[in-house]
């Protein structure tokens, strides 16, 4: 039997039947229904990827949930409570496979999902720099790109960043049910930091990273000192891919023999109370400490789609600035 379904994302098949995912995130089946696993539960969305067993059918949300329906002839289909934050799902013959999300894990990425750039459309720069990193940065021709229209200073008011930043990018996660990248890199002019009060400043990315719906995405900056810095920023991701790959790679303070930059800042490490001025007080201190302690060494290996860009990190947010 033929079925023509528009719009679909990825499509995946069972023993006797098929799973559909469209762009709006509902799910669409067809095929033998013996045990109702073609009838999709009353009003799914936000689904993020299915998968299908032999006679019974599961999907993914957006929100990191599990839905199944079907044959449930060795409880293949009975989720649980407490089934949350899930990355990935897999069905087989008669049993359901899902797999926690761990920060610690470096997923396999699809960069038409798991990549979002976000740029300034007020910034002539801005655009030059999102578009030199399409360009020219290995593998991401595909990334998805948000444009938002907000102040090129470094620093916001809360109402600001709530209208100019925040609202348009979860916009955009509404618009995309299917995608929730797990990176996210702001490009040059996209404002750092919101005063609160008197000396007190919050990350911007930090509030992206926390302010996020039932999911926590990476999120970095590539925003130096204007367009030539962050060029050759982009120019040295290139040449790690091209010069120290396979498994040659080392992103250290002190690496010998491969790249070394002493010329670490750590970002966002009072990010609940951002004091100024930083660099003194916080930034210096925190960069020599961790330095003194080993911390910025990795040894990651070059794979496809190992990202450089998000290697140079801790859980929250550790990149390297031009210096």
């Amino acid at each position: 039997m033929e079925k023509e379904v528009l719009n679909v994302v990825p499509a995946t098949v069972g023993d006797i039947h098929a799973l559909a995912l469209k762009e709006n995130g509902t799910v669409v089946a067809w095929g033998l229904n013996t045990s109702s696993q073609c009838v999709v539960p009353a009003g799914l969305s936000n689904v993020l990827a299915v998968a299908a067993g032999r006679a019974h059918s599961v999907a993914l949300k957006n929100d990191g949930t599990v839905v199944a329906w079907g044959d449930n002839t060795y409880e293949q289909t009975d989720v649980g409570g407490g089934l949350a934050g899930i990355k990935l799902l897999a069905a087989g013959g008669d049993h359901t496979l899902a797999s926690a999300f761990d920060k610690y894990v470096q997923y396999q990425v699809d960069v038409s999902k798991d990549l979002l750039l976000v740029y300034n459309t007020n910034s002539a720069d801005s655009v030059w720099v999102k578009d030199y990193y399409l360009a020219h940065r290995p593998m991401v021709s595909g990334a998805n790109t948000l444009g938002i229209a907000c102040p090129t200073n470094e620093i916001i008011t809360p109402g600001t960043f709530t209208n100019d930043v925040l609202e348009p990018y979860l916009d955009w996660l509404e618009q995309n049910p299917t995608k929730r990248p797990q990176y996210v890199i702001a490009f040059l002019d996209i404002p750092s930091r919101v005063h609160e009060g008197t000396n007190v400043y919050h990350s911007v990315f930090y509030q992206l990273h926390t302010k996020t719906p039932s999911y926590r995405p990476f999120v970095t900056t590539i925003n130096m000192n204007g367009t030539n810095d962050c060029r050759a920023y982009i120019d040295k991701l290139r040449y790690f891919g091209t010069n120290y790959s396979p498994g040659k790679l080392v992103i250290s303070a002190s690496a010998t023999g491969q790249y070394n930059n002493t010329n670490y800042i750590v970002d966002n490490v009072r990010h609940d109370d951002y004091p100024g001025p930083v660099n003194a007080a916080y930034m210096q201190p925190a960069t020599n400490g961790l330095l003194a302690a080993g911390a910025l060494k990795w040894t990651p290996v070059f794979r496809p789609l190992v990202w450089v860009d998000f290697l140079v990190s801790a859980p929250d947010r550790l990149d390297e600035r031009a210096g």
